[in-house]
């Protein structure tokens, strides 16, 4: 509400907005191929076809890494997003310079999305609906520590303001 609307005809679709997707894209991806390839070292030895022999995914043993390697990588998505979203409500601001603890429907909303990941992850039906299997504690620290740097994107540098004045602001 400090600052004016948008002028009409603009395109919300900016450079700055633009650069802020595309940088925010390519972090989640490193992110979930990150969690994707630990997994599968972690318990399979090693990355078929890349750091070790090709396998037969139909093997029952393969067929488990795969699915806890593709469980964590749910995890870490959903997780990814649910932590960036509090960097996108303000494209003046780093997350550290907003007034998140007012944004009571976002709060609300992310722990909804929280609670129902990890009951996908771990209530026994929806493990079978949803191909998944339990995660344990590690998984879960690697998880949320390639998931940090979605609060780390800059959309007040990437959509090109200076933090010393905005639109709206008085100087």
């Amino acid at each position: 509400m400090e600052r004016p609307p948008r002028k009409p005809g603009e395109k919300m679709m900016n450079r700055g907005m633009a650069s802020f997707v595309a940088v925010a894209g390519f972090v989640a991806f490193v992110s979930s191929s990150f969690i994707f390839m630990w997994a599968l070292t972690t318990y399979g030895g090693w990355i078929p076809g890349i750091t070790g022999p090709v396998v037969d995914w139909s093997d029952p043993t393969w067929r488990r890494v795969l699915l806890h390697a593709r469980t964590a990588v749910f995890a870490g998505v959903v997780t990814f997003e649910l932590v960036f979203v509090w960097n996108c409500r303000d494209e003046y601001h780093p997350i550290w310079r907003t007034d998140w603890k007012h944004s009571w429907a976002l709060m609300a909303a992310v722990l909804l999305s929280a609670v129902l990941t990890l009951a996908t992850i771990y209530v026994p039906f929806l493990q079978v609906l949803f191909q998944t299997m339990p995660l344990n504690a590690i998984d879960w620290v690697i998880i949320i520590a390639t998931c940090i740097p979605a609060l780390l994107i800059p959309p007040h540098i990437l959509f090109g303001h200076t933090h010393e004045h905005y639109p709206g602001q008085q100087q």
